[in-house]
Formats: structure tokens, sequence, C-alpha cells
């Protein structure tokens, strides 16, 4: 965040928020599927912590940050308070995943206004991708409901922003 402030400092930036839970579910059956996780999902959650240390500050393809980071990359607060330390708050634009789904045109209309752009005559078409049915793991799904109840509450009291639809 830093080094983009140093860059430019009236930087705009535009966050799509996804329920933690259904992200983390998500990229867990992606990594499954190209082959970087081998791990059932409750225990990969259960292994994040430990996989994390030890690929501290490696950002490489492979890395456990990029592929393993079920829980770490629904931690939005954490992450927004590090933006929001560099970025004034009307230079960063907050649009939830649930929004987008449901009013794409009305989501588009926020971004092009957001970043001081006309709107084009006809809004651009929308299509779906990467959808996917993940199949259900009990203990899993469990512990990340819980988990991204925590993450929610912790966004609303930081920046009053809600996930839930």
């Amino acid at each position: 965040m830093r080094r983009a402030a140093r860059y430019n400092p009236a930087l705009r930036w535009i966050i799509l928020l996804r329920d933690p839970a259904a992200r983390a579910i998500s990229q867990h059956a992606m990594e499954r599927a190209r082959g970087t996780e081998s791990l059932p999902l409750l225990r990969a959650l259960l292994a994040e912590r430990g996989r994390l240390h030890r690929a501290r500050g490696d950002l490489g393809w492979n890395s456990s940050l990029r592929n393993h980071s079920y829980r770490a990359r629904g931690e939005y607060a954490a992450q927004l308070q590090r933006l929001l330390h560099h970025f004034p708050r009307e230079q960063v634009l907050l649009l939830r995943s649930v929004d987008l789904a449901r009013d794409a045109a009305a989501t588009l209309r926020e971004v092009y206004a957001h970043l001081g752009l006309a709107e084009p005559l006809r809004m651009p078409e929308t299509l779906r991708h990467f959808e996917g049915s993940y199949g259900h793991h009990a203990l899993g799904h469990a512990m990340l409901r819980w988990w991204s109840w925590q993450q929610r509450r912790k966004l609303r009291r930081a920046l009053d922003v809600d996930l839930q639809s």
C-alpha cells in the first residue's frame, strides 16, 4: 500500500467483497482441482496457519500465501484498515459480490461514478464466471460459517460494512 500511495496518492480503489466462508470454500475447491491442495477442507483449514507461517515473504506462484490462504484472504477488516491508512476513504469504493450478482447494472453505475467516468449508453453485458458446486464438508463448513460471522462482525465494527444480503 505504501508503494502504491507513493506511486499515485490519488489512486482510486474498487474493492469487491465476497462472503469470507464462500470465498474460502471456493478457493479450496479451485486449489484441489488445480492439484495444489491434497488436504480435505477441514484439514486444510487447520493446517493454514502453519503453512502461511512457513511461507512468510514467499510470493511465488507455488507459495502457500497464494495457494493455501483460505481464511487469511477473507480477513477484510485488517486488509481494509491497512489500505485506509494510506488512502482516504473517499478514494475507496467497497462493493459486495452479492450486489453485483443481484444487480450488475447498479453496481457498474457505482463504479463509473467512483471513477468519475460517464456511464455508457448501454451497460456492458455481465456474465458469471467460475461458478461451481463444491460439495459439503460438514465440519469445515461449520467452522467457516462461525469464522465468517466473526469476520463480518469485525468489518461492521471497523468500517460499517455488512457482507450479508
